[in-house]
């Protein structure tokens, strides 16, 4: 947690100090004063150099399918080539903070934002040295879609140490500059590959390595290899397969969970190999992904079986249908296909209903499902007042580990999968007993009725339609989603629209510049945030489905190689770099182009 004497530190992020005082200033001119020797050693931020060391390989998976050297062989069309990704600032615009509170009995209760919260206990009470029973963390709502909420605890662990060591309640918040040196981003990527298809253009090999830049710790580096390997040949039917993913430790500024999980990297890069494959071969790039998909039944490259009711044709044709719009209207037209596996073959959730007070009532409803600006607290409030019949306001939402329902993490929509199921489950024992108690409420106070909800597979796919203006500019992005069997609510077509402005910003601007010593540049004004008046026309159109999957984190995954097939057709040039800020559509939301090394 703190670098000692004669360590060394992995990167900007490792603190060596942290002090605590009576008030803010205090605390931070105190530390203004701590003196640090230290012997400056030569910082490895070259992700390739890196990944052939091997002291830097920090976890690696990979995916066999076939034989994939003799696909390539064998295949009448080969495409080969190199693309990477630049790592991202999540740039939320709350801080990140925690408060530490000390209990009687030795016992020590941590307020914070996060997304696992039972992990996160594990943590605690790894570095305090606290028995997990003697420790406490509740998650707090989190605001500015996601908020200073990550994967990995950072200022909280700290705060908590403070805490234990004064015996009184510590609350430490970072400050922004101090919170894009510390806090984890988007990993950057760099990704070869090679696609093959026979004459009649079905994909035969396909061959891909994927380094990932970690930083200076592991963090989620093996949930983003993991995710990314599950989805080794996305939502198309290859014969042959070989995918290796690696994650890499250099000394940049600290890699973790984005949206998409590293699938949007992977997929840009095989969705663009996709294009210049159709491009040389001849055929149709649409048609080139539509004779390719992969069918119920089937398995993917992972070994997942494609659950039942997995039916790409519609969002086809509504993609056909929004492509012959735009082209009518004179724009020029770019497509990619995105999908997102949510592939635990058993995930299991839990849920607990606690009736507190009768009366005007009061009921608390316990879970492990973190609020992350994407409504979940409202929703399990909504969800067993419709089961209870009872009113809103009488239910409380609570995400903290003094109740036992462990879930996971809270990512991709698992709280929204499992979660509200959960939640329905409980509130429906709880609608039982109040109709045997005759409605009254106040005779089950301090009753706890406990439920858990259970999910298969689910394959969310999306489809985005990408059209420029004469300029290059981007004048419409069509956004095709499978939703399952029921409709978008104005908030989810919000939360739609959300990932995908984000997933154009990604594309186009957003950069975690580094300089020569690892630093990261933390000014918002340097990190690619898109301004409001350049944010693009989104047009959605949700498709029904058989099941609903990660609508939310599949139509994050095809935007910026639709971006990329749309800049192709008109301009003649490939994209193998994002962000992609030396393009017209760069330059029409107020990018400057990238500065000329050398």
């Amino acid at each position: 947690m703190l670098v000692g004497p004669g360590e060394t530190t992995g990167g900007c992020g490792d603190l060596v100090a942290v002090v605590a005082a009576e008030t803010r200033a205090a605390a931070r001119d105190a530390a203004t004063r701590v003196g640090v020797q230290a012997e400056r050693l030569e910082p490895e931020l070259d992700l390739r150099h890196a990944a052939d060391r091997s002291d830097r390989l920090v976890h690696r998976v990979e995916v066999r399918k076939g034989d994939v050297g003799a696909g390539l062989d064998a295949a009448a069309h080969v495409v080969r080539l190199q693309v990477g990704t630049a790592g991202v600032d999540p740039c939320f615009v709350e801080p990140e903070a925690a408060l530490a509170v000390p209990l009687e009995g030795g016992r020590l209760r941590v307020y914070t934002a996060g997304q696992d919260l039972f992990r996160d206990l594990e943590q605690l009470a790894s570095v305090t040295g606290l028995d997990p029973d003697l420790c406490e963390v509740v998650h707090l709502p989190a605001g500015g879609s996601g908020g200073g909420a990550r994967l990995d605890m950072t200022v909280a662990l700290h705060a908590a140490v403070l805490a234990l060591r004064t015996g009184r309640p510590v609350k430490l918040a970072l400050e922004m500059a101090e919170s894009s040196r510390i806090h984890a981003g988007r990993h950057p990527t760099e990704t070869h590959v090679e696609l093959g298809c026979n004459e009649d253009g079905h994909l035969v090999a396909l061959r891909a390595t994927v380094l990932l830049d970690t930083g200076g710790h592991t963090g989620a580096g093996p949930l983003v290899a993991d995710t990314i390997a599950r989805h080794a040949s996305l939502a198309y039917d290859i014969e042959h397969v070989h995918v290796d993913v690696r994650c890499v430790r250099t000394d940049n500024p600290a890699s973790g969970a984005s949206p998409g999980l590293g699938v949007p990297e992977y997929a840009f890069a095989v969705e663009t190999a996709l294009d210049r494959l159709a491009e040389e071969a001849g055929f149709d790039a649409f048609d080139l992904r539509a004779v390719n998909l992969v069918d119920a039944g089937q398995r993917t490259a992972d070994g997942l079986v494609v659950p039942d009711g997995w039916d790409p044709d519609p969002v086809l044709d509504a993609m056909q249908g929004e492509a012959d719009r735009l082209l009518d209207a004179g724009l020029t037209v770019g497509a990619a296909l995105g999908v997102h596996i949510s592939a635990l073959p058993s995930d299991v959730a839990v849920a607990e209903v606690e009736v507190v007070s009768g009366g005007g009532g009061h009921v608390r409803i316990h879970t492990g499902f973190s609020e992350l600006s994407q409504g979940f607290h409202p929703l399990a409030a909504t969800t067993a007042a419709t089961v209870t019949g009872l009113p809103v306001d009488v239910f409380e939402v609570v995400s903290a580990t003094d109740a036992d329902v462990p879930c996971g993490p809270t990512l991709a929509e698992r709280d929204r999968r499992l979660g509200l199921a959960a939640v329905r489950e409980a509130a429906a024992e709880l609608a039982a007993a109040l109709s045997s108690a005759g409605g009254r409420l106040e005779a089950l106070v301090g009753r706890r009725f406990l439920a858990e909800a259970e999910a298969g597979p689910a394959m969310a796919l999306c489809g985005q339609v990408v059209g420029l203006d004469g300029d290059g500019a981007l004048a419409e992005l069509v956004v095709v989603s499978d939703v399952g069997p029921r409709p978008l609510d104005a908030h989810e077509r919000g939360l739609l629209s959300g990932a995908v402005q984000q997933a154009v910003e990604a594309a186009v601007m957003a950069e975690r510049e580094v300089d020569a010593d690892g630093m990261p540049e933390t000014r918002w004004t340097k990190l690619g945030v898109m301004k409001a008046r350049f944010a693009p026309k989104i047009t959605l159109r949700p498709v029904p489905g058989a099941v609903r999957g990660a609508v939310f984190e599949a139509a994050a995954t095809p935007t910026a190689a639709a971006l990329a097939s749309a800049l192709f057709a008109a301009t003649g040039q490939w994209q193998e770099r994002l962000p992609m800020k030396a393009t017209p559509v760069a330059r029409a939301m107020g990018v400057r182009p990238p500065r000329k090394q050398g």
